[in-house]
């Protein structure tokens, strides 16, 4: 989907709660910094989350498993940004109660695991929202 992304960010997954499936709300904060950083790159402030237009969860991710963030801006208003983020696993886990071989494997290629569509809204030099 994305061609050149504007923002990259890798990470590797944690624990959540007592389960190893990712949650959604890990994906959408970060897809949040990409945007947040995006913002940042363009005009040296933050942008503000207004919208998700679209998310997409297309597969579970697990504790451990190394993901990249792609994020690309698709369109620019006076004051917002749409924002495509994709979410590609990289690495990974062994897969829970696996004891006799646990071994992580790269994803060759790599996996989409979450898209979306954001709409960030900047921020005015006093840093307040503008409308």
């Amino acid at each position: 989907m994305l061609g050149l992304p504007t923002q990259r960010q890798r990470c590797a997954f944690g624990l959540e709660r007592k389960t190893r499936i990712t949650v959604a709300a890990s994906f959408r904060r970060l897809f949040a910094d990409c945007t947040t950083e995006i913002g940042i790159r363009e005009n040296g402030r933050p942008g503000l989350l207004a919208a998700y237009e679209k998310t997409e969860f297309l597969l579970p991710l697990r504790s451990g498993d190394y993901v990249e963030i792609r994020a690309a801006v698709l369109s620019r208003g006076r004051r917002s940004r749409r924002i495509a983020v994709e979410a590609w696993r990289l690495v990974r886990a062994p897969a829970e109660g696996v004891m006799t071989r646990p071994d992580y494997s790269t994803c060759e290629p790599p996996e989409l695991a979450a898209r979306g569509i954001m709409i960030s809204v900047a921020l005015k030099a006093s840093a307040q929202p503008t409308t």
